[in-house]
């Protein structure tokens, strides 16, 4: 396994430095202007790099047998071919969902998943999902891989919501009484997207590389379909089994981004997917923070919510898990519509605690 994790994070350098003058060839760049504020032309490559790293690794450790990666990641191809075709040509979004909607049906079939049981609604009452088991999860992992792409708004913030679910994951499978192969996968693709984060943040090099649509896309279906095979592998009825509901504190924070804006578009009168500036970062930079505090922060929310989740699952009451969520969604929606007039009463705080900071700083430094 530490073979495989090590092949993979060095096949993300390698990949990259290779692919690099194959992106401006083909015009895989991304170029400032409109909502896009960075300064130089920037390889959208991220999703295409994260892919072969990971298969790359995988081929040195296949922990579920070959049926699944022969299943999940000609899926997770068809994903990244969509990604990389939007990027390219700005594909229809409903395009794209079908594309999703195709490729996610391919996994649930070609694996024989089944969903009975989303978690609890209170003491040994189970939420019973299974007449409308697959429409529902169809819907959700489509959202969820768009809920990651709009995350992708500030350096590092999508791959790095996409660490946090996979260590979310990856603490829940702990409290298995043996190590899966869900477990092992998910290893593997966290530390690929660690040492991408890495490059995308500009921390080793000065030539940033992006995750693009592609990248997005294929993180965001990748984490949603661990989380469901992970669902599978317990007998229904045993408590502490990976449930969809703790998958839920996993993705907290691009799950109800992602619900907010498209309600607030929807309010507002605009489609749901047109693109806006309207997005938590987009709101804490308005506020004041800069892209690195803003990126702390939001991984620092999403950290607080799987610990939240994880609380929870540990302490005996997993049946408040689902109402707690619900509660957390809610106020997440109200406040992200009336974001604008927060952000009105906020501002002249941090701007006061920004004046007070640097005479204190002056002060010291004196």
């Amino acid at each position: 396994m530490f073979q495989s994790i090590v092949f993979s994070v060095i096949a993300v350098v390698i990949v990259n430095r290779l692919l690099r003058p194959l992106a401006h060839r083909f015009g895989l760049i991304d170029v400032s202007g409109g909502r896009k504020r960075h300064a130089n032309p920037t390889p959208l490559i991220g999703g295409i790099v994260i892919f072969i790293a990971f298969s790359l690794g995988l081929l040195l450790q296949v922990p579920l047998g070959r049926d699944f990666a022969y299943v999940l990641m000609p899926a997770a191809l068809l994903i990244l071919m969509a990604g990389v075709a939007d990027d390219l040509y700005d594909l229809p979004a409903s395009w794209r969902l079908v594309l999703e909607a195709v490729a996610v049906l391919l996994v649930i079939y070609g694996l024989d998943l089944s969903f009975d049981v989303a978690g609890y609604m209170a003491p040994n009452l189970e939420v019973v999902i299974e007449p409308i088991a697959i429409p529902l999860v169809v819907l959700a992992v489509v959202g969820m891989i768009n809920a990651f792409n709009m995350m992708d708004g500030i350096d590092g913030l999508s791959s790095g919501v996409v660490v946090v679910a996979l260590v979310g994951l990856l603490i829940f499978e702990s409290e298995q009484q043996y190590v899966s192969g869900v477990f092992w996968y998910a290893v593997i693709l966290a530390s690929t997207v660690v040492m991408f984060m890495l490059l995308n943040l500009g921390l080793f090099t000065s030539k940033k590389v992006f995750l693009g649509d592609a990248g997005a896309m294929v993180l965001g279906f990748l984490v949603m379909l661990l989380m469901l095979i992970a669902s599978q592998r317990s007998e229904p009825g045993v408590v502490g089994q990976f449930t969809l509901i703790d998958g839920l504190w996993c993705v907290a924070i691009p799950l109800a981004d992602c619900l907010s804006v498209m309600v607030r578009r929807a309010l507002a009168g605009r489609h749901p997917f047109h693109a806006d500036r309207g997005h938590l970062h987009h709101v804490l930079l308005r506020v004041g923070f800069g892209p690195r505090a803003t990126l702390v922060l939001v991984l620092l929310a999403a950290s607080l919510w799987l610990s939240v989740g994880y609380a929870f699952k540990i302490s005996g009451i997993e049946w408040m898990s689902m109402w707690v969520f619900l509660a957390y969604l809610i106020s997440y929606i109200v406040c992200m519509v009336h974001a604008y007039w927060i952000i009105k009463k906020i501002r002249p705080v941090i701007s006061r605690f920004k004046r007070n900071s640097a005479v204190v700083r002056a002060v010291i430094l004196k």
